[in-house]
């Protein structure tokens, strides 16, 4: 068997050393792979995670708030239900409280999520390759919160709609034309 490049049995003996070490760093080099695609996967498991628990929060507290703010026609509907001693403007009002936190919490969840995509991207753009990346990434700040994708959109304009049907609401108990 002949070396190229190598020379006697001391050239010969590193030459078989280097190619050992050369398969060796290819084998690690498969395994850091194997390794990132299985980060991968594991973020994308966590961004799934996250988006089931944003869409269940974001339907939970809109019927939670809509049924708070609807109250006081529940109870100008059914004239025998009333609550002794409660005045009815306190349920929009709690409806309007109760929307601010969603919308809170919505995009406090919403911002979890663009920390793990992001995470998802880089992951794939600096250890995969950019070939592999659909889109690059970009530097992104609190302007990014009120863009139009839809985990942004949708807590926002539930939250308005929520806050706008509760002013409503307010003003039908206020000028009597509820009961």
């Amino acid at each position: 068997m002949r070396w190229i490049g190598c020379d006697g049995i001391e050239k010969k003996d590193r030459c078989v050393i280097a190619a050992v070490e050369n398969e060796r760093r290819m084998l690690v080099s498969e395994k850091k792979d194997f390794n990132v695609m299985e980060l991968i996967s594991m973020y994308h498991d966590e961004w799934k995670y996250r988006h089931e628990c944003l869409s269940k929060r974001i339907i939970q507290f809109t019927v939670i708030t809509f049924f708070t703010t609807m109250m006081p026609i529940v109870f100008g509907i059914f004239e025998g239900l009333s609550l002794p001693d409660v005045p009815l403007w306190i349920f929009p009002v709690a409806g309007i409280v109760m929307a601010i936190l969603s919308w809170w919490f919505c995009l406090a969840e919403y911002s979890r999520i663009d920390l793990v995509n992001k995470k998802i991207k880089m992951l794939i753009e600096t250890k995969l390759g950019f070939e592999y990346s659909k889109f690059g990434l970009k530097e992104s700040g609190w302007a990014d919160l009120f863009n139009g994708r839809i985990g942004i959109l949708l807590p926002n304009v539930i939250a308005v709609l929520q806050v706008l049907l509760a002013v409503f609401v307010i003003w039908l108990v206020h000028t009597g034309k509820l009961i």
